[in-house]
């Protein structure tokens, strides 16, 4: 949905509605995120250069996911302890005094 580069962000997308589905932009908005860290003003038209750049990272990420897929939503993280099933602990005798 968007794509942060240096002090760059280029968003593709917009999603208002977690619900719903995302809108492409038919001219991506970008953010100097060094001037503007709440991403309210779109630079976009002086800026464009930085959509290069951006596409660049878009086209690396698809690659990389040709080769090592992506790991489904839901899947258990195995490095997660919490995930790990451990054999219930046998029970022991307390001696009684």
């Amino acid at each position: 949905m968007a794509v942060k580069w240096r002090n760059w962000k280029v968003h593709f997308y917009l999603l208002d509605d977690p619900s719903g589905a995302p809108v492409k932009f038919l001219v991506p908005k970008v953010y100097d995120l060094d001037i503007d860290p709440k991403e309210q003003r779109d630079v976009a038209i002086s800026n464009s250069w930085v959509l290069h750049p951006a596409v660049k990272i878009i086209g690396s990420f698809e690659v990389s996911t040709r080769k090592y897929p992506l790991i489904p939503m839901g899947t258990p993280d195995p490095y997660d302890p919490s995930h790990k099933k451990e054999p219930a602990p046998e029970p022991t005798a307390v001696p009684i005094d």
